[in-house]
């Protein structure tokens, strides 16, 4: 099987409870021969200053990896086989004012729905934090 790949991105901005909320992940799913789990790659380039940061923001990139791994096992549900699949992050934008952790777990979900063709299918919600949900 040759690979193939898709582009997903989701921006997630908006107000709640008076508060500005911020989160964008922008992905590149790349799909193989099914012979391995699914896995996430962090592929923002070291020198963009729009995007998050290891180490610097580790909190948000943590969140947008683990966004990834949510999306990955909603799919899955969906019945989306997952095996083979490799999710590169190639942008997690950076906001100091508004950005909010579950912001960006919730734009990486949905983010990797997106590539996959099934975005469609949930919304976001919000319970203490923004969250991810069927339809």
């Amino acid at each position: 099987m040759s690979k193939t790949s898709s582009h997903g991105r989701y921006r997630l901005k908006r107000q709640k409870n008076g508060v500005g909320n911020f989160g964008q992940v922008a992905v590149e799913v790349i799909t193989s021969d099914g012979s391995h789990p699914p896995e996430v790659v962090w592929s923002v380039r070291p020198d963009d200053r729009y995007s998050v940061q290891p180490g610097v923001e580790q909190e948000f990139v943590d969140a947008a990896q683990d966004g990834i791994c949510e999306g990955l096992r909603l799919a899955a549900a969906e019945g989306i086989d997952t095996g083979g699949l490799t999710v590169s992050i190639v942008e997690a934008e950076l906001n100091m004012a508004d950005i909010a952790a579950s912001a960006v777990r919730a734009a990486g979900v949905l983010a990797v729905l997106d590539a996959l063709g099934i975005a469609d299918r949930f919304e976001l919600g919000y319970a203490d934090g923004w969250t991810v949900v069927r339809r």
